[in-house]
């Protein structure tokens, strides 16, 4: 009888990469590449987006008796310090200064207090795009397909969420070359291939919705 290795990294002689290409993963899984856009498509996982450093604003929300431990990291209004905050080890951040006149807003989220903060950022590294429409990738190579919200990957920190709005002229291009799939996800497709059953969908994720922000809107643009 065939004992079935439950251990994708076992099974490829690797040690766990915490993320790796595309191509790298239609190997790892024997899979095909229509297979994971597709799968990110219906909010079966989150695939990963890589930003040059990008000026926008990073949308905040803590709740609102936790804020200080974000706001801790703020630069004040004058400041023109640059420096790197680490809320992630894969979505980095730098220049965390406030938007001078921001006042934080307080809402109700299921029966919580939320604040959320609007900071000036460079952004950086991976961060997961809200487009959940990657196989224009190949059904429309020509078009070019643009990123108007990201979130931070796996943040140390207890926020509600994190969101980089990069600058409308600073919207990174989507491309197969720039996306990347983490371990967990991975690992994740690979348990449901051996046991045949549907992976989980988050319908948040898979309608880019969010309880108190709509998702960005991704429009392809002819070469």
């Amino acid at each position: 009888m065939n004992i079935t290795e439950r251990n994708i990294w076992k099974l490829n002689n690797l040690p766990p990469m915490e993320y790796c290409s595309l191509a790298r993963a239609q190997k790892l899984l024997n899979c095909e590449l229509e297979d994971i856009l597709h799968w990110h498509d219906i909010g079966a996982i989150n695939l990963c987006l890589k930003l040059n450093p990008t000026p926008g604003i990073l949308k905040i929300a803590v709740l609102s008796h936790q804020e200080k431990e974000v706001t801790s990291a703020f630069n004040p209004f004058t400041s023109v310090e640059a420096r790197e905050t680490v809320w992630s080890q894969h979505s980095h951040i730098r220049s965390i200064l406030r938007l001078e006149g921001d006042i934080p807003t307080m809402e109700t989220l299921r029966g919580n207090t939320v604040t959320q903060f609007n900071v000036k950022v460079f952004a950086s590294g991976l961060w997961h795009p809200h487009c959940r429409n990657l196989m224009a990738l190949l059904e429309a190579p020509d078009d070019i397909l643009f990123e108007n919200r990201l979130s931070m990957m796996l943040p140390d920190k207890p926020f509600v969420y994190c969101h980089f709005i990069p600058e409308e002229d600073e919207r990174p291009s989507i491309s197969l070359n720039r996306i990347y799939i983490t371990s967990q996800a991975i690992e994740k497709i690979y348990a449901h291939s051996i046991s045949a059953r549907p992976m989980d969908v988050d319908e948040k994720s898979a309608t880019g919705s969010n309880p108190l922000h709509p998702a960005g809107i991704n429009r392809p643009a002819a070469k």
